[in-house]
């Protein structure tokens, strides 16, 4: 989780800033009410620490103007204040705080709300699959039997609700574009875009304007300015397919998009900041390429904090009679869709997109 400390307090703000950091989740910090507004509409903030008593305002005032405004921003807030009553607490929640807690902080109850705060969001996004596969009627969905599978279903569940960035490996045609986009319906970022990526098929010298964008006058050509695949992906997912295809100056600036949540469009001298979950895959071994100096040694560690590898269909066999079946069955429900829609003119079939796993790999 992003978590962002709002306190006027410079001593309070340090401690915090360490305690929560310690924790394994990022943190930001803001000083006022107009700082903390500007930081919390970028959208990547999952939970404000915010005390009661700000500069410039109140901060139950902060939370319920931002509840009003947000435009389906989803940030919780934990009130943090000196002046405990009922009455404060009872109008922080009904403005739309989280919870509320005292000062002095006790870092134990703060941890624990925390993790409280982020199973719960874990909870909501499991919850938003589940009822987007009983609107589907679990059409075109298989249910893979081999072990090799099924743990790779497990790992997909588990990673899903968090914000980590996702390294798929494995052997073309086994399916990580699927489990990428499988990793992003399943998260809470699901209503906003997903964007894949072939790093292989994109010319090292558009590569950077791809990406991050550019200004008008960048370079020749550029009449106008241009948004990049990271803008276009804000708050959503962008799957960075043939990482490993990336040159060497370009995983630099990707280290430090992911570190800083900053891109600059090329020939601008603005940064502007981004909520993009990256989830990237390879057929390649990017540890070994990171040993002799082909890939950057921390770009891999980024990247693969949480690993997914999807085994070939010869080192599962038993899935291939059954999978057989099911695109078999697909297809015909596929042309029988086809068909009515054909001679009904106007009239057609729709259903959820189905989580479809691909068999490219059957001829080895």
């Amino acid at each position: 989780m992003h978590v962002l400390v709002i306190d006027d307090e410079a001593a309070l703000r340090q401690i915090l800033v360490g305690l929560v950091g310690r924790a394994g989740y990022s943190v930001d910090t803001a000083s006022n009410v107009a700082e903390a507004t500007a930081k919390l509409v970028r959208g990547d903030v999952d939970v404000a620490l915010c005390d009661v008593r700000l500069p410039d305002g109140d901060g139950i005032e902060l939370v319920r103007g931002f509840k009003a405004q947000s435009g389906g921003i989803d940030t919780q807030f934990i009130m943090v204040t000196a002046f405990a009553s009922m009455e404060t607490a009872v109008e922080a929640l009904r403005a739309g705080a989280t919870d509320y807690i005292v000062k002095p902080v006790h870092n134990e109850e703060l941890l624990h709300r925390l993790a409280q705060i982020e199973a719960m969001s874990g909870l909501r996004a499991e919850n938003k699959a589940l009822r987007s596969l009983v609107a589907g009627g679990g059409r075109g969905l298989y249910k893979f039997s081999s072990p090799a599978m099924q743990q790779v279903d497990r790992l997909v569940s588990k990673v899903a609700g968090t914000g980590s960035t996702v390294l798929i490996t494995g052997e073309s045609g086994t399916g990580k574009g699927v489990v990428a986009r499988s990793i992003h319906e399943q998260s809470q970022r699901s209503e906003f875009p997903f964007i894949p990526v072939n790093c292989s098929a994109i010319p090292e010298n558009l590569i950077e304007s791809e990406f991050f964008g550019h200004a008008k006058g960048a370079f020749t050509g550029a009449d106008k300015a241009h948004k990049g695949l990271f803008t276009q992906a804000d708050r959503g997912t962008i799957f960075l397919d043939e990482i490993g295809e990336l040159p060497l100056h370009l995983q630099t600036k990707l280290l430090h998009v992911i570190e800083d949540k900053q891109i600059r469009p090329l020939g601008s001298e603005q940064t502007r900041g981004v909520d993009v979950r990256i989830v990237a895959a390879t057929n390649r071994n990017l540890e070994q390429m990171a040993k002799e100096g082909k890939f950057r040694e921390d770009l891999y560690f980024r990247l693969s904090m949480f690993h997914i590898h999807m085994p070939p269909l010869r080192e599962r066999r038993g899935d291939i009679g059954g999978l057989a079946r099911h695109l078999i069955r697909n297809a015909g429900a596929s042309s029988a869709s086809g068909k009515v829609q054909a001679m009904s003119g106007s009239w057609k079939m729709s259903s959820a997109a189905p989580i479809s796993w691909p068999m490219a790999d059957v001829s080895h």
